[in-house]
Parts: structure tokens; sequence; C-alpha cells
């Protein structure tokens, strides 16, 4: 975990067996294994085709949908890495994000003020993985709001 907050943890023999008695269990985890996937392929082809502010809009977004907080307590340094970028790169593209009124990067903090807005930036870059979240899982909401 890079954020701090609550998880759990299960050895890998309490899950097969977990796995093994309950269908219902091993099908959910098989659904997001697939939704891993298509997120990862999603992250490849991003890497690939989207601009740096693109695939940082879509990072953010991707990070609020888990944390489902409106303050992603992280550093540009730590973003950067995340995206395989140069720090003074994505500190640029943050003050893209804040002149539109998208997001207020701070020290060790970023306040998303307009999600829609963000999601808008990512453009084709995000979406894919988390509709496939919704079809295959059920809906991800974020911030008291549906995304869709």
């Amino acid at each position: 975990m890079k954020i701090g907050g609550q998880a759990l943890r299960i050895g890998v023999d309490p899950l097969r067996r977990a796995m093994e008695e309950s269908p219902s269990l091993r099908g959910l985890l098989l659904r997001y294994a697939e939704v891993l996937m298509t997120q990862t392929g999603q992250a490849a082809l991003s890497y690939a085709h989207s601009t740096l502010l693109e695939r940082l809009a879509r990072w953010i977004s991707m990070t609020h949908d888990r944390l489902q907080t409106e303050e992603i307590p992280l550093t540009h340094e730590f973003v950067a890495a995340a995206l395989g970028a140069r720090r003074a790169s994505v500190t640029s593209a943050f003050h893209h994000l804040e002149g539109d009124h998208i997001v207020q990067a701070r020290r060790g903090r970023i306040r998303i003020i307009d999600p829609v807005g963000l999601r808008a930036r990512a453009g084709a870059a995000y979406g894919l993985a988390e509709a496939e979240y919704d079809r295959l899982i059920g809906p991800m909401t974020s911030f008291g709001y549906n995304k869709k």
C-alpha cells in the first residue's frame, strides 16, 4: 500500500480453500482478474498513445475511484515515478489541471475539485477498465457520485 488505510490479508492456502468451497467467491475473483488484465492493457495503451497530461488525469481519476476521497496524499515525485515521467514534467501537467480548476496540488496533497472534468481530460485513456469493472463486478462509485 502506498496510501494509508484499512486492508485485509489472507494466506494463499486459506484463499485456495475458500475458492474451492465457494463458487461465487471463485467467480468474483476470476472476474476481478479479468478487470485487472483489462486495466493493465489499458495502461500500456495509455503509455504508448496518450500525452502526459492525459496519463496524469487518468492516474488521478483511478486513484480517486479507489480511495473515494477528494484528497489524495501523494507527492509530485511519487506520481512522476508511477507515470514513468520526470517530476518537472508532472509538475507542469499539474499546473495545467490547476489552471483549469480541476485539481489543486499542494505539498504532498492533491485535491480534486472537478472529478468529471478530470476524467474528461484523461480522454480515451480512462474508462474502459472502469466500464469492465462495472459490467463484471458492479457499479463503482466515487466520493458520493456515480461516474456515469
